[in-house]
């Protein structure tokens, strides 16, 4: 097919203007849409790009979006883009081909000079330069050669463009664990104008695109890997696209450069590229990009020179003068900036910047971005997933994870620990061990220069967070740090800000959290420990006896991990600060402090806080002597987070045996129990109680601790179990393990009021029972009771069957549990199948003593057999009482009292329980709910129920025609040898009670009674 040589050269020379201008024509083309219409009408946009446009925020977002189009597409779609711009846009196209005529050459330096050709050898050869040079990173414990690749590393930070105010700071300082990651979240929020790399040059809300950007951020937020990242990304093709060259300025470099220096020699471009850096810096600024990594760290004033700035980048001069004209945009005005530095510079810088200029801060990592780093830095997303779950349950340590050199910190120290133990959390570093690398790490890397010894800088430091700490201020002003640190601009582990006072700006300094605060603040006892050596006694004292100052807790915490032998030679070798007196001082005080704390009525949470000053400090055998002294650990009322889990499973394996462990009423979740039920084999006795956990969770539980030898007892309490669905299978469980039984019980929730059970279609999707409560009897410290089996049966008493169908469920259960020694039920509907079948159990059931069931409400609605009944046996006798209490009758609400309330029998027999039908008798009985019924019928069975020896009742009114009956049944019933008769109260006798109690006995025949 042949085409046309001309239009071939037409079309690559639109492409090619296209391509060039691409900067002018983001930041000036404002209607998009047009333009993405004539190429989706031409098949030249997918659908998919063309909702991508539609959906962008901003024209600039949108032409970015269409660039990504125009770029697959090739020369043809960009030279239709080119045609439909120079029919919407006009104006624009003329101005743009006013600098640079669209037949000139654009591949050679010497025809245009708006700007260079990404295509041209020269600028790839810069560009793979860059990629070779900053696509590794060499870590702070590298080896040399060692490198890591940066993508493995870099991951995305939180930046807002939003000065905050105090409340705002204060709420990012103190706020910890979830709660802290929530506010940083709150702050990626379009309140704070949150911001990415990418859009750091983007045009704000009135259309105008800054030359200048701060990049603030403290210590170790990530700002140097920032500017590495973009130098890496641009020179692929990735970044910043509109910029013909970026240049990196490292400042820590430029303090070592000396004599004179134009612009064009602090590039350190090769020979090769000079030409063409000449040339872009002569004709295009624009196009340049400078990045100013670490401001904050130039040792030379660029304030106070005296040498005349040079419009001109080929110009010589000093070096400060050099970058202050760079800066200032006396030199290269038309190019853009990015300036990085810690808080504790910004308002020098902002004061040397040009305009117009952005000011934009590094928060540190989301909670999506540790998870992130995470997975990035173990490359194993199981790996990856552990380490961050126990990173998570910490919540100082989680806290601290948003500083991207504390999640390097971490991840390195648990990668070292797992090249000897797959074991995540075994022997891991604690909270304090991690701040002191942290400290170490910013001391070598970002501290260099300091005018003092380090010593002397860490014990300043220490009497700043100390003050604050007993004052409870975690914002300092800028007298106050000057009183306590000298050179306090130079200290990396301070934040510095300005706060709005009504007409003025007020400087600010703080701590980059609480917890470093916190830190500093114990580091202090250790390092005054030789001139003040009774200054541990009198805090720790004070906080024995004074346990409401809970915000001084952590301190003692820290304290307690400054203690750790390994934290103590790691001080020693690298400061020279030796805290082997501060060790022993600590370990004589301990017994005494934990003493103090556990006899204290003001803290809820006391044991749980000595346990976690054991886990700082780390150690088993201090641990185990410890908390043989403690004996008795009872947590109540407190809501356990994880990092209070994994505490308490370090310090309960540290000892073979816990006496006594009890856990109430402290949102222990799945999770939780989860990671301490293996601790929780090591106790004697153990009573928790939890919420809301699923049946496999409790079977996991139970399944554990049955095989544990909890010689004392064991008593767990479920509330809300619910089925792997969801579904509440029950409202309440509890297992009691004893020297030699085990008692559970189970509940649920009724779906039906008593009221509503008044017929039978009405016991349809009952639960058999309300309450169940089985005691067994063991021999040995263990049980290996179903409760797999108990669960199914629940998870099928739930299910839309017939009330009888649950109740023979349950029934065949009950059955096969072995060693059932007593059985306890309350039902909302106490049926015949219920009454049969709870007696067949006991007739059949060796082990089975006693069994009971009643009614779930205090009255009868009538349908049920009777309100309760009981059963009980022994080697030679049997038991069986049933109990009516008052029915309803007509209108809601009214009730009558039954004829007989109450009836006892007492059956007698040898070696086996006698089979006895019992369903005639349960139904003579159940006509005795009904008041003035006729007594005979029952008198006349009972003589056929075989060892019958003894009868009680309780009456509504003992008449002449009952005690007939009676004195017949006693004749006539040779086994019978007792029976008593007691009227319910003085009643409504009309005169017709013979007495209020009767007693009859075989051959001493007695009559006692009161007459009306």
């Amino acid at each position: 097919m042949w085409v046309n040589p001309e239009v071939m050269e037409s079309t690559g020379r639109s492409a090619r203007f296209v391509d060039k201008h691409r900067a002018e024509l983001i930041q000036r083309v404002s209607l998009v849409m047009p333009l993405a219409d004539v190429l989706l009408s031409r098949s030249m946009l997918s659908g998919e790009m063309y909702a991508k446009i539609h959906a962008a925020r901003t024209s600039q977002e949108k032409m970015r979006e269409l660039f990504r189009a125009l770029h697959a597409g090739g020369e043809q779609v960009k030279f239709a883009f080119y045609s439909a711009l120079r029919v919407h846009d006009p104006h624009l196209l003329q101005d743009l081909e006013s600098d640079c005529a669209i037949g000139e050459d654009c591949d050679s330096l010497g025809g245009c000079h708006t700007s260079m050709d990404d295509d041209s050898p020269i600028i790839q050869e810069y560009k793979e330069s860059i990629r070779s040079k900053y696509k590794t990173v060499e870590e702070y414990n590298s080896l040399p050669g060692e490198h890591v690749l940066l993508d493995d590393r870099y991951t995305d930070l939180l930046i807002v463009q939003t000065h905050r105010g105090q409340s705002e700071r204060e709420e990012e300082i103190r706020s910890r664990g979830e709660r802290f990651h929530d506010v940083l979240s709150s702050r990626a929020s379009e309140m704070y104008h949150s911001i990415i790399v990418d859009q750091l040059f983007a045009p704000d809300g009135h259309g105008d695109s800054p030359k200048a950007v701060i990049l603030q951020g403290n210590s170790g937020h990530g700002k140097s890997f920032t500017v590495q990242k973009i130098m890496c990304d641009w020179a692929s093709g990735n970044l910043f696209r509109e910029f013909d060259f970026v240049f990196h300025l490292n400042c820590k470099e430029l303090n070592h450069s000396f004599g004179l220096k134009s612009v064009r020699d602090l590039l350190n471009c090769n020979q090769r590229c000079t030409a063409a850096v000449s040339q872009t810096l002569q004709h295009s600024p624009q196009k340049v990009l400078f990045l100013v990594d670490g401001f904050d760290e130039l040792k030379f004033p660029l304030e106070g020179t005296s040498t005349s700035p040079s419009n001109d980048p080929f110009t010589q001069a000093p070096v400060d003068a050099t970058l202050r004209a760079l800066l200032k945009g006396h030199v290269l005005a038309e190019s853009s900036l990015l300036v990085t530095t810690r808080s504790t510079a910004a308002d020098r810088l902002n004061k040397l910047l040009k305009r117009p200029q952005r000011f934009t801060e590094i928060l540190g990592f989301s909670e999506d971005g540790v998870k992130e780093y995470f997975q990035r830095f173990f490359n194993d997303e199981q790996l990856s997933g552990k380490v961050y779950e126990y990173v998570r349950a910490n919540e100082t340590l989680f806290t601290a994870c948003f500083i991207p050199v504390i999640c390097w910190i971490v991840c390195t120290v648990f990668r070292e620990q797992l090249k000897t133990d797959m074991e995540v959390a075994r022997e891991i570093e604690t909270t304090t061990s991690i701040f002191v690398h942290f400290v170490f790490t910013l001391l070598e890397h970002h501290c260099q220069g300091l005018s003092q010894p380090v010593p002397n800088l860490l014990r300043n430091l220490g009497q700043l967070a100390e003050k604050g700490m007993l004052e409870q201020q975690v914002l300092f002003d800028e007298r106050t740090v000057s009183e306590a640190v000298s050179e306090p601009t130079s200290v990396p582990f301070l934040c510095k800000f300005l706060l709005k006072r009504k007409i003025s700006l007020r400087t600010m300094f703080s701590f980059m959290h609480l917890s470093f605060q916190e830190f500093f603040a114990a580091l202090l006892y250790l390092l005054v420990h030789k001139e003040e050596p009774h200054k541990i006694t009198r805090f720790l004292s004070a906080q024995g006896q004074d346990l409401t100052k809970s915000h001084l807790l952590p301190v003692v915490q820290f304290l307690y991990g400054l203690s750790n032998k390994e934290v103590a030679t790691s001080l020693l070798e690298t400061l020279d600060i030796s805290a082997s007196s501060f060790r022993a001082q600590l370990e004589e005080l301990t017994p005494g402090f934990i003493q103090q704390v556990r006899s204290s009525y003001q803290m809820a949470g006391k044991d749980i806080f000595i346990l976690h000053c054991l886990y700082e400090l780390h150690e088993a055998d201090f641990v185990k002597r410890a908390m043989d002294r403690m004996k008795r650990i009872e947590l109540f009322s407190i809501p356990l987070k994880r990092t209070d889990c994994w505490v308490m499973m370090y310090c309960l394996q540290c000892c073979p045996v816990v006496r006594s462990l009890s856990i109430t009423q402290c949102n222990l979740t799945a999770d939780k129990l989860k990671m301490l039920q293996f601790a929780l084999c090591r106790c004697e006795e153990l009573r928790l109680q939890v919420s809301s956990l699923s049946d496999l969770d409790i079977c996991d539980l139970l399944s554990v601790l049955g095989k544990a030898k909890i010689q004392k007892e064991l008593s767990i309490k479920v509330d809300n179990l619910k089925d792997a669905n969801g579904k509440t299978l029950s409202s309440a469980l509890s297992v009691r393990k004893q020297t030699s039984t085990i008692r559970v019980t189970v509940e649920q929730n009724s779906t039906k009021t008593q009221d509503d059970v008044t017929q039978e279609s009405n016991l349809l999707g009952q639960p058999a029972f309300t309450h169940m409560s089985l005691v067994l009897s063991h021999s040995s410290g263990t049980f290996n009771l179903s409760w797999k089996d108990i669960f199914q049966k629940l998870h099928a008493v739930n299910k839309n069957l017939g009330f009888d169908e649950h109740v023979a469920l349950l029934l065949s259960f009950l059955r096969s549990v072995a060693d059932l020694k007593r059985l306890f039920l309350r039902v909302s509907c106490l049926t015949m199948s219920w009454a049969t079948g709870i007696l067949s159990l006991i007739q059949t059931c060796p082990s089975l003593e006693y069994t009971g069931v009643e009614m779930d409400d205090q009255k009868d609605g009538g349908l049920s057999l009777c309100s309760s009944l009981s059963a009980g046996k022994d080697k030679s006798s049997f038991r069986l009482t049933i109990e009516h209490r008052q029915m309803q009758q007509g209108q809601k609400n009214h009730w009558t009292e039954p004829t007989v309330s109450s009836i006892s029998l007492y059956q007698s027999y040898g070696s086996e329980t006698p089979d006895t039908s019992w369903k005639d008798f349960l139904q003579l009985s159940y006509a005795l709910k009904a008041p003035h019924e006729s007594v005979d019928p029952l008198f006349s069975s009972l003589p056929t129920i075989s060892g019958l020896n003894r009868l009680e009742m309780r009456l509504k009114a003992l008449t002449v025609h009952w005690a007939a009956g009676i004195f017949s049944l006693i004749q006539t019933c040779p086994s019978l040898e007792y029976m008593s008769f007691t009227v319910d109260g003085p009643g409504e006798n009309d005169g017709k009670n013979l007495c209020c109690f009767l007693c009859l006995e075989k051959q001493i025949s007695t009559f006692t009674g009161l007459r009306n």
